[in-house]
This record gives structure tokens, sequence and C-alpha cells, in this order.
């Protein structure tokens, strides 16, 4: 029997190593924490469902999201994952400043692979750990203003956030799709 979905998406995840990126791919298909996540080797793949309530009715989204290594020698085959993608969360670790002083380097990297009209989420990863956080709002914002991006705070350990970033992220995505539609069929 096929199953049936209002939308598919192809989701990348990208920052650099040990921001929680496998983590919160993790908790996104099946949510749980383990304590001895590993550095992921290539890429990590998962297929989840997701309901989002519209003012039009529920939507059933299928997602595939994959978790590319952020390591120099594995960029060559992050931008195959590109293809076909349906957007990017951008993740950082808030105790971690150069994770964060990095974010324009892969942004860059998306534009440049994904072009500009799909979704960018930039996602602060670690707000469970608040009395080591060295990456602070202010710095945030000014990011976020300059490259006009929406911006979500989680704890992928304890799943704080992690719900509202997949809703956030699934409606952008949409929006984008009806765009698309929009103007391909000249409304």
């Amino acid at each position: 029997m096929k199953e049936k979905y209002d939308y598919l998406f192809k989701i990348l995840v990208i920052g650099d190593n040990g921001v929680g990126k496998t983590t919160l791919a993790n908790n996104f298909a099946k949510p749980f924490f383990t304590e001895d996540n590993k550095r992921s080797i290539g890429v990590i793949f998962h297929v989840g469902n997701f309901e989002l309530d519209t003012k039009n009715g529920p939507l059933q989204c299928k997602f595939q999201i994959w978790v590319v290594n952020s390591g120099d020698e594995f960029k060559n085959i992050r931008t195959m994952y590109y293809r076909q993608s349906s957007g990017a969360l951008l993740v950082f670790d808030l105790t971690n400043h150069v994770s964060f002083e990095h974010v324009p380097i892969w942004f860059n990297e998306i534009r440049e692979n994904l072009g500009s009209e799909l979704p960018i989420l930039l996602v602060g990863n670690k707000n469970d750990l608040a009395k080591k956080r060295i990456v602070f709002r202010y710095k945030i914002d000014y990011f976020i203003q300059s490259y006009n991006l929406n911006y979500i705070e989680v704890s992928a350990k304890t799943g704080d956030g992690v719900e509202e970033c997949l809703f956030a992220f699934f409606s952008m995505m949409i929006e984008t799709e009806e765009k698309k539609n929009d103007f391909t069929t000249g409304s």
C-alpha cells in the first residue's frame, strides 16, 4: 500500500563537528538521547513523518533528513547531498564560539549549492547548558538580521524546542513550495 503524504522534504543538517547535528536528527526521527553518540562518518540518514496543523487543515509531511559530515575531506561528497534538497538546518553550539564563527562559512556553502530560494533555519543547540553558554543572543540577533535568517534554540539532548524547530522549518518549506507553485501556475 502506497504511503500518503502531502509533502516530501529532503532536509540537510549542516554545521561544525560536535554541535549536535546527529543527536538533533535522531531526535526528529526517534525522540531519544544517548550519551554515546559518536562522530558521524560520512552521512547519517533518517526518514520520518510529521503532521502539521495549518489553517486549511492538517498536512502530512514525510521527510528525509541527511546529516552530512563537516570535515574538509567530505566537502566533495557533501555537495552531492545538496541536490534536490528542500532546505537546510544550520546548527551551531551555544557553548562553542568557534562553531558560531563558522556559521557564515556554512551559510555560504549552503547558498552556493541550494541557491537563494530554499529556506535555511539557524539552530542554536545545547540550550540546556545555560551556565556554559558563550554565544549570546545579541550576537545571534545581529547575525540573523544581517543574513535575513530565522532562528530557534533547542536542546537535542532534552528535546526542548525540537518539535517547535520541526514545525517552524516545515512551515518555511511549505511556504517556499507554495510560492514556487504560485509562480509556475501564474497565480
